[in-house]
């Protein structure tokens, strides 16, 4: 073998050797698999004592088209968007003043129905159309997002959501209390 031939075989050993160690100095295990290092520093930052009974949950579906105009052109973005909002009654509010019994009868007077939470699904929401000039489009498709969760909050308390959060709790609470307190039961909201 010539000093030009060994000379050639051993830099190409020098350069994958060099290409391997690279990999690896990048995040990469042997042979291309990524290495998946954790790092966690959590911290509890508070504790909440909850009392909702959440009773109902409407999904929806959207397709929502968000443009922003601009002096050189409008941006737009087309999205399919999947949601939920949850009715609920929050039971903390429910004082001893607010429970009177009249003989055989329970009177229990609940809180107003409200919405617990209302949020789009990251993982059924897609995008089908976009159109930007911007170089990092995040800020525009997360102003879309913003507006679209908006639109299902409203969405929500226009349906009846709040009406048939009255209805489960009829439905749920009513057989509890009557087989707790062995009375009949009315239930009354808030005003």
């Amino acid at each position: 073998m010539t000093r030009l031939t060994s000379f050639i075989i051993l830099l190409t050993f020098l350069v994958l050797a060099y290409i391997l160690y690279m990999f690896n100095g990048l995040g990469f295990s042997s042979w291309g698999k990524p290495q998946i290092i954790h790092n966690h520093n959590i911290v509890l930052e508070k504790i909440e004592q909850l009392g909702k009974l959440e009773l109902v949950k409407y999904k929806f579906k959207d397709i929502y088209d968000y443009t922003e105009k601009g002096y050189l052109a409008n941006e737009t973005v087309g999205i399919i968007v999947s949601a939920e909002a949850v009715g609920c009654i929050d039971l903390k509010k429910i004082k001893l003043k607010d429970i009177q019994s009249k003989g055989d009868t329970l009177l229990v007077t609940l809180p107003k129905p409200e919405l617990c939470y209302w949020k789009i699904n990251q993982q059924e929401t897609r995008i089908y159309n976009s159109f930007h000039i911007r170089m990092n489009s995040a800020s525009l498709y997360g102003q879309a997002y913003k507006e679209a969760e908006k639109f299902i909050e409203q969405t929500a308390r226009k349906s009846d959501i709040f009406d048939r959060t009255k209805e489960s709790a009829e439905k749920l609470l009513k057989p509890l209390l009557q087989e707790i307190s062995h009375k009949k039961i009315v239930l009354v909201y808030e005003k």
